[in-house]
């Protein structure tokens, strides 16, 4: 997990913001900064960086959250060779983990949920090239992930051993176990009526 790529798009971001408020200024030096050469000096860094990390080797980089998926254009960039792959997890129980992890309120964990939701559902119109996988297939069909997994990393010789890595290790130290065994629903999830009226309408039932 490494968090690296977002620490650049947000610096390209603000570059571009900070540039943009000068726009109507004549006059101003700063009105002549160009935001894809300041991108390209960004991503010539940011590979320097991964390169010397790993001595030049393929890597995997795993990091959650809205902002890596926001980011997903970014890192094509950065990384045109790069495969992309998105995990999906099921809203109830990413809510209750975000909980758990960063003891936040529910309306919170809601809407850090829904707000990756609807970027995930752009990334499938914009960037069908992205694998997009989901805990629940992991759940149910370890065998086929990893063929799919393997195929789209271009290893398809290690579908077998990764399919037998997804069957033997299932832990999340943040989740109830036995959401490995089968998906949490609203009916056993310990929240009130108006949080549940609040899931179900986020989810769009």
């Amino acid at each position: 997990e490494s968090h690296v790529p977002q620490i650049f798009q947000r610096l390209v971001y603000q570059f571009y913001e900070y540039v943009r408020s000068f726009q109507a200024n004549d006059g101003v030096l700063a009105q002549r900064l160009q935001v894809p050469e300041f991108q390209d000096y960004i991503v010539t860094y940011l590979r320097r960086f991964y390169f010397n990390q790993f001595a030049g080797a393929p890597f995997v980089d795993k990091t959650p959250g809205l902002e890596a998926i926001v980011g997903a254009p970014f890192l094509k960039q950065a990384f045109p060779g790069g495969k992309i792959i998105v995990m999906e997890r099921e809203g109830i129980e990413v809510i209750e983990s975000y909980r758990k992890k960063f003891n936040a309120s529910f309306e919170e964990a809601l809407r850090e949920w829904s707000s990756c939701a609807a970027e995930i559902s752009k990334l499938k119109r914009t960037m069908p090239e992205i694998l997009f996988l989901s805990q629940n297939e992991l759940r149910a069909d370890p065998e086929m992930v990893a063929r799919k997994l393997a195929t789209h990393v271009g290893r398809p010789e290690n579908a077998e051993g990764l399919a037998l890595f997804f069957r033997t290790s299932r832990e999340d130290v943040l989740s109830d176990p036995s959401s490995w065994q089968r998906q949490m629903t609203l009916d056993e999830v310990q929240w009130i009526e108006q949080e549940k009226e609040l899931y179900i309408c986020s989810r769009g039932d």
